[in-house]
Formats: structure tokens, sequence, C-alpha cells
């Protein structure tokens, strides 16, 4: 087989074996391996109406993997969508797709974490914006790693009392 040209469809198949991919890619990737176009175009046209390449289940599976392994905020999620080459809406459907409930938890597990490795409160912060916390999160968050580190002091000694 050395020496032959893989068509297309081949490499397309190719590459979708290895993971999945948004369409936006998987066009780059073909045109940057020097397929015409026309040809790239009706291969994806193709591979969309089969089924094949379908960016809403790949934006599901992303989204689902980025909070799960790497603990990633919408705002995050949806800046890397779209860098993706994934359209504005569906970028900002996909993100949104978890409660506000499930938002909040994840960030006080990763803050919980940082704080009991002993981070201060404004590196905490940080971390959660890198993450694509929104500001509303990070502050509630912050919020309540105060009152439990408040909580959980000794008590003040007065001086003057002894």
């Amino acid at each position: 087989m050395a020496g032959e040209e893989v068509s297309c469809l081949d490499k397309a198949l190719q590459l979708l074996a290895q993971r999945s991919h948004f369409e936006a890619e998987l066009r780059r990737k073909l045109l940057r391996r020097d397929y015409p176009q026309t040809e790239v175009e009706q291969i994806l046209a193709v591979l969309r109406r089969d089924g094949v390449i379908d960016d809403e289940s790949v934006a599901a599976e992303f989204v689902a993997l980025r909070r799960r392994r790497r603990g990633e905020g919408s705002a995050r999620i949806r800046q890397e969508l779209l860098r993706r080459g994934v359209d504005e809406d569906l970028a900002q459907r996909a993100a949104a797709e978890t409660s506000d409930d499930d938002e909040l938890r994840r960030a006080r597990d990763l803050a919980a974490a940082r704080s009991g490795r002993g981070a201060e409160e404004a590196s905490i912060g940080r971390f959660l914006a890198r993450k694509g916390y929104s500001t509303r999160v990070i502050l509630l968050v912050l919020e309540e790693l105060r009152r439990s580190d408040d909580e959980s002091a000794p008590p003040a000694v007065d001086a003057g009392s002894r």
C-alpha cells in the first residue's frame, strides 16, 4: 500500500475512527491534507446526512468529558467549543446544559481541594476563573469557604481577661 493515496472519504473515516470530531475540525484536517474543498464539502455532506458526524452529539460528549475530567465551568467549555469551530448557538446551548446547582457543586469541590492544600482565597478565585466558572459562582464559593474557616477557627482569647 506504500505510495497509494488515501481517498478523502477514507481519510475522514480514519480520523473519525480515532475519535469523534466536530464537522469544522474534520473539514480543517482534510483541507490541511490538500483534498479539494469541493470534495471535502461533498464528503462532509454525505457523512452528515448519514449521521456519521453530528455536532450536537459530539458537543454533548465533549461537555460531559470536560466537566468530569477537568472540572471546567460553562464559560471555559463554551470558549473551547467555539475555538473548535462549533457555531455560537450550539456552543451556548451545550455549555449551558448543566444546572446551576451542579456547577456550584463542582466549583465547591475544586475549591475545597485547593483550600485543603492551604491555598489562599485569591488563588482559589483565580483558579476557578481560569476553569471558566462565573463570577457569581466564584463569589458564592469563596464566601462559603470564609464562613467554614470562621467556624473552624479556635475562639479568640481575650488577653485582658486573665
